[in-house]
């Protein structure tokens, strides 16, 4: 039987953030780090020696399988637990593992939950859409005129930092509430329903909106050669009905963060993991989550 190592954490998969956040921890406390190609067997034994288990983002893209890990099911991490495990994150943690650590009683941690993480995350996703809008865009900001479907967490962080670098930025929102706010930003705020009279208005579109927000009338409002970013999770073709000569000018940007900022990702999921577990040193460094949770980035319904 394999001996528990005191406070050991196991990282495991991931991208490049994960790379990063398992070095900010290896810093302080013994690791251990599994890749996919390491096999199920490997799994299951670094699984007995790490005390504290932190899985990839997000924690299973199907809500099957670890993500990047076709092999290895959630019903199958799920019996691998064990109550010598202490704490468990992940992002977006799927509820069998959630209940089956409630049993034994580890501790989860749910990055998706954590009010510091989602905001600074949400910076990290408006820089990394900012980045991903001049690369694919091929013109400059400068002469862009912008729209942002949404006034979330996401959109607002997205908005303040395009405004100053944007010909112009418009927001187009379902809710009162939300254009409200953009215009106390000082942003122009349409309706979404709006946006089939904006004709040929628009060069840079980002969706934020998880569900379907854009329809093929409404991409009318698009000028020629313009470009479409979906920042929302899930299939593109969920949140935008694309007619056939738009395919080529739509992207999906799933894991800007991880793409563009992995080490600032990485460790603030890694800070905000430590600062979670009971008994912890409490001299850590939580100035960059203190920053972006003081914010006022706040969400609108």
């Amino acid at each position: 039987m394999s001996v528990q190592i005191p406070d050991s954490f196991l990282v495991l998969g991931g991208d490049l953030r994960m790379d990063y956040l398992a070095a900010y921890l290896a810093q302080r406390y013994p690791l251990l780090r599994w890749r996919p190609n390491d096999g199920v067997s490997a799994l299951e034994q670094a699984i007995q020696q790490g005390s504290h288990l932190v899985f990839p983002v997000p924690f299973s893209r199907d809500g099957a399988t670890l993500t990047d890990a076709p092999k290895i099911s959630i019903q199958a991490l799920r019996s691998l637990l064990r109550p010598c495990h202490r704490s468990l994150s992940g992002w977006q943690i799927p509820k069998a593992i959630t209940e089956r650590c409630r049993q034994l009683g580890i501790l989860t941690i749910d990055w998706a939950t954590l009010e510091s993480v989602t905001r600074y995350n949400a910076v990290l996703t408006a820089e990394g859409a900012i980045v991903q809008g001049v690369l694919k865009g091929g013109r400059s900001l400068h002469s862009s005129r912008c729209c942002i479907l949404g006034y979330g967490r996401c959109a607002r962080a997205l908005a303040l930092r395009l405004g100053p670098l944007a010909g112009k930025v418009t927001i187009a929102a379902r809710s009162p509430l939300q254009r409200a706010l953009a215009q106390e930003d000082g942003f122009s705020a349409i309706a979404l329903t709006a946006l089939k009279d904006q004709k040929h208005c628009f060069d840079l579109l980002f969706n934020t909106i998880p569900a379907t927000a854009l329809s093929s009338e409404d991409t009318g409002c698009l000028a020629a050669q313009a470009m479409i970013l979906d920042l929302a999770s899930g299939p593109l073709r969920e949140h935008i009905a694309l007619p056939l000569p738009l395919d080529g000018q739509a992207y999906s940007c799933p894991g800007l963060p991880g793409k563009y900022f992995p080490k600032d990702a990485g460790e603030i999921l890694a800070q905000a993991t430590l600062g979670q577990i009971p008994d912890f040193p409490s001299s850590l460094d939580f100035t960059v989550i203190e920053k972006h949770s003081s914010s006022n980035l706040t969400d609108t319904p």
